[in-house]
C-alpha cells in the first residue's frame, strides 16, 4: 500500500476510534454517575453499560488489528489472543440482541399469556441474561481457541428507530465480514479497507443512534455539548482581554 494512502487510511481509523470511544464511554460514564447517586442501576442502563464496555474493548482490539496490517505494530496471533477476541466479540452481540429483545417486549402489545408474563419479568431477568451471555460467551470463546489452536409514542418510536438501525448496521457488518471471508480482495486494496472501515462502524455508528434515542443520555450530551461551548467562549473571551491588556 503507498504511503499516502496508508496515512489516509489511519487517519479515518483513528477518527473512528475515537468517536466510538466517546459514544461508548459517554455512555459508561452517564449511567456510571447515575448508579453512583442512585446506589443502583436499571435494567435498561446496565444493559447498555455492559454493550458499550463490550464495544470499547471491541475497538481496541480492532485498532491493534489495523495497526498490525498496516505493519506499524508486530503482534503475535495466539490462541489467548484469538480467545479474548471471540469473546468480547461475541458478548457484544449477545448484548446488542438482548437490546433488541428487550425493547420490543416493552413495547409490544401482543395478547398472550407467555407474552404478558414475559413483559412483566423481563427486567428482572436482565441481570440474570447478562450473567449468562457472559458464561456462554466465555465458554464458547475458550472452547473456538481451543478448536483452532489459534411508554409514549416517542418512546416507541425511539426503540423502533434503535432496533431498525441496528438491524440495518448489523446486516452491513456481517455482510462485509462475508464478503472478507472469502478473500477476493487484497489486504492491501482500497475496496479492502473500506470494509474494514464498515466494520468499525457498527460498534460506534450503534453506540451514537443509542445515545440519541434515550432521553436520559441525550440530556447528558446535550449538557455536556453546552458546557463545552461554554468553555470556549470563556477562553475566547479571556483571551481577548488578554490580548487587549
Amino acid at each position: 500500500m503507498k504511503e499516502p494512502q496508508v496515512i489516509i487510511e489511519l487517519i479515518l481509523l483513528v477518527i473512528q476510534f475515537l468517536v466510538g470511544i466517546s459514544a461508548n464511554g459517554f455512555i459508561v460514564v452517564v449511567n456510571g454517575i447515575g448508579l453512583i447517586r442512585q446506589k443502583k442501576m436499571i435494567p435498561l442502563n446496565l444493559l447498555l453499560s455492559c454493550l458499550a464496555i463490550s464495544r470499547i474493548f471491541l475497538q481496541l482490539i480492532m485498532l491493534t488489528f489495523t495497526l498490525t496490517v498496516l505493519s506499524l505494530v508486530q503482534i503475535p496471533v495466539t490462541a489467548e489472543a484469538f480467545a479474548i477476541f471471540m469473546f468480547v466479540y461475541e458478548s457484544g452481540i449477545w448484548f446488542a440482541t438482548l437490546l433488541g429483545v428487550f425493547y420490543c417486549v416493552k413495547i409490544a402489545t401482543i395478547v398472550h399469556p407467555l407474552f404478558f408474563w414475559l413483559k412483566m419479568r423481563i427486567s428482572k431477568m436482565v441481570p440474570w441474561l447478562i450473567l449468562g451471555i457472559l458464561l456462554y460467551t466465555f465458554g464458547t470463546s475458550v472452547y473456538h481457541a481451543r478448536g483452532t489452536g489459534e411508554a409514549g409514542t416517542s418512546v416507541h418510536y425511539s426503540a423502533l428507530m434503535s432496533i431498525l438501525s441496528f438491524l440495518v448496521l448489523h446486516m452491513s457488518h456481517y455482510m462485509t465480514e462475508l464478503l472478507l471471508s472469502f478473500q477476493l480482495f487484497h489486504s492491501q486494496s482500497y475496496i479492502f479497507w473500506f470494509f474494514i472501515l464498515v466494520i468499525g462502524t457498527y460498534p460506534c455508528g450503534h453506540s451514537i443512534i443509542l445515545i440519541l434515542g434515550n432521553s436520559k443520555l441525550r440530556q447528558s450530551a446535550r449538557k455536556l455539548l453546552l458546557y463545552g461551548q461554554c468553555c470556549r467562549r470563556q477562553n475566547f473571551n479571556l483571551i481577548k482581554e488578554l490580548a487587549v491588556k
